[in-house]
């Protein structure tokens, strides 16, 4: 029993492909993205949903599960059903999602909601600032429905047949992101300034390692990558709950079948970790732009004068006749 997330780009995400559908391929290891690439400065909007299935593990999913207890597959083979039982001797195990959000506390600082495939983190605030590139982007929660409805159990994912159970929980609600991204994801521009009286040359990697105030830049190289890969991370916080439909099960028999379904943490909570990549182009265009915002963190010949002691007293001097 797995904790999903989806899009209309990949409607499940490690789900195997077929004739009939796209998703994951297992020749090549690859399958479509959760979301589609887009350009730096081009405006997008995107949902994801969030659910519960009996099926193939996510390719989006982190957590290191081990067992049928926690992953519901047994010795590798995908389960069939969550319906344990026959005619009206039957219960349902199920996952119920409890809350979803958007993973805000990553990296060595804790405040992080992103990380490229460099390595670089990106906090909420770098990537919603708006620039000459972009809006800045936006990670919100879609408020769950007030509407209850059924629960899915898959019974064969060979031939993606389902089942529906009415017990009226709650709906999970879900994620989006949207707005257009800025020039930030593409930080990895060269300045070399000098920033003493010595001139000494130094060089920034970023726009976040380049000094709020330097004395005099000395060159600028723009960040060549043709697109990067931001990293996001998505929790889905969940409970167990089980559905004994109208099972003549007594109070011990209930307990022993679940003991032995999960006798560790049966009836707990959890929470998934998912991962979802997103790709953008670069199509910069505004190199001219963010040099001369740049150029605008310059010190000023008399600021830099004042800055290291380099000022002299103005004085009259009165030139008398001989």
């Amino acid at each position: 029993m797995y904790t999903i997330i989806v899009s209309d780009y990949n409607e499940y995400p490690g789900r195997p492909a077929t004739k009939y559908r796209i998703g994951y391929n297992f020749e090549t290891g690859s399958e479509p993205p959760v979301l589609p690439t887009v350009n730096l400065n081009n405006s997008f909007s995107f949902s994801l949903g969030v659910g519960v299935i009996n099926s193939y593990t996510p390719s989006t999913l982190s957590n290191n599960y081990s067992g049928y207890a926690k992953s519901g597959v047994r010795n590798g083979v995908t389960p069939k059903s969550t319906k344990f039982g026959y005619a009206s001797n039957f219960f349902v195990v199920n996952k119920r999602i409890t809350n979803v959000e958007w993973v805000s506390n990553s990296g060595p600082q804790k405040n992080a909601v992103a990380q490229n495939e460099l390595g670089d983190w990106f906090t909420y605030e770098a990537l919603t600032t708006s620039d000459a590139s972009g809006t800045g982007i936006r990670l919100e929660i879609v408020a769950p429905s007030p509407a209850t409805g059924d629960y899915t159990i898959i019974t064969d994912t060979d031939d993606d047949s389902s089942s529906y159970i009415d017990r009226g929980i709650i709906l999970p609600g879900g994620l989006k992101i949207s707005g257009s991204y800025n020039s930030a994801v593409f930080c990895r521009n060269q300045f070399d300034y000098t920033n003493d009286d010595k001139g000494t040359v130094f060089t920034a990697k970023s726009l976040y390692e380049l000094p709020e105030k330097f004395d005099n830049l000395v060159s600028f190289i723009p960040d060549q990558r043709q697109s990067t890969t931001l990293t996001y991370k998505v929790a889905i916080s969940w409970d167990r709950i089980v559905d004994w439909k109208s099972s003549p099960f007594t109070t011990n028999q209930k307990n022993s079948i679940l003991s032995k379904y999960d006798n560790n943490d049966f009836g707990s909570s959890g929470v998934d970790i998912h991962t979802i990549t997103h790709k953008i182009n670069n199509n910069n265009t505004n190199l001219s732009g963010l040099l001369q915002s740049t150029l605008r963190r310059q010190r000023t010949l008399e600021e830099q004068d004042i800055r290291y002691g380099q000022t002299f007293p103005k004085l009259n001097i009165n030139i008398v006749p001989g």
